[in-house]
Parts: structure tokens; C-alpha cells; sequence
């Protein structure tokens, strides 16, 4: 019989087979304008295309990393990437879902409109509105002090 450190299993890291190190994969998103990843690290190619879908680029795409070994603050941002992706995706759908598009909101807002054109505002004449709450040019600002 074999001595326990000479077993397979002493050699994997583990007396537990089950719970040895296994290769985990991560997903990040990529874009060919850019060297490095946009968003990531995921868990999950789901969450990774929630991310893809939130930057709104055709070209981007989701590519996967085979590491050996994550440590608990890789794996903690890893699942909060795909914890905040999927609540600014859901958002976004419930709120596409709910607005008319801009094209319907546009046309409504255009049938409802009066007849006559708006007033049009006054121009400034050269006047800036300084953080004092006075409207003055501003050599006459730089005078009163």
C-alpha cells in the first residue's frame, strides 16, 4: 500500500477528489477597435451577452478564458459583473417596453403642438450669468470687486 502523500489525489492539492481544483472559465467582452476587454470578468456566457447587448455595438463579441485557479475577489467580480449587467439589461427592457419609441413619441408630441411657432428667446448681448447670481459682462464683474 502506498504512503498518502504518494496517492494521485495528495498530487492534485486535495485528499478529496471532488473538491480539487477544477479549470474555471471566464467570459469577457471584447471589441476589435480595442486591445483589451470592455466588460468583465463573468461567470456565465449568459451575463457576458447581457453585457455585449448594454454597449449597444454590433461588433462587439464575447470571448471565453480557461484559467486554473480564481481567487475569491476575482470570483466576487465576477458574479457582481453579471448581478449589475442583468439589472441595467432588465431595466433597460422594461423600459423599452414601456416608452413608445421615439419616432411614436416624436409624432404624438408633433399633433399635439399649437399653431403658432414658439417665441423665441432674447439674445444674451454679451452677458454671462457669473455664480454670484448677477448677470454682468465681465469686465464690469472684475470692476465692482
Amino acid at each position: 500500500m502506498t504512503n498518502i502523500q504518494q496517492r494521485r489525489e495528495a498530487l492534485t492539492g486535495s485528499a478529496c477528489p471532488e473538491s480539487a481544483a477544477q479549470p474555471v472559465e471566464l467570459f469577457y467582452v471584447h471589441h476589435p477597435e480595442v486591445s483589451r476587454a470592455l466588460l468583465g470578468p463573468f461567470l456565465s456566457r449568459a451575463d457576458a451577452e447581457c453585457g455585449r447587448k448594454l454597449l449597444r455595438s454590433a461588433d462587439a463579441v464575447v470571448r471565453s478564458a480557461l484559467v486554473d485557479e480564481v481567487s475569491q475577489s476575482t470570483r466576487w467580480h465576477a458574479w457582481n459583473n453579471g448581478e449589475v449587467c442583468r439589472a441595467f439589461f432588465q431595466r433597460q427592457e422594461r423600459v423599452s417596453a414601456a416608452s413608445p419609441s421615439p419616432r411614436q413619441s416624436r409624432d404624438a408630441v408633433t399633433a399635439n403642438a399649437p399653431e403658432s411657432p414658439a417665441p423665441k428667446r432674447p439674445l444674451s448681448n454679451g452677458r454671462f450669468l457669473k455664480s454670484g447670481g448677477t448677470n454682468c459682462r465681465p469686465d464690469e464683474h472684475t470692476s465692482a470687486q
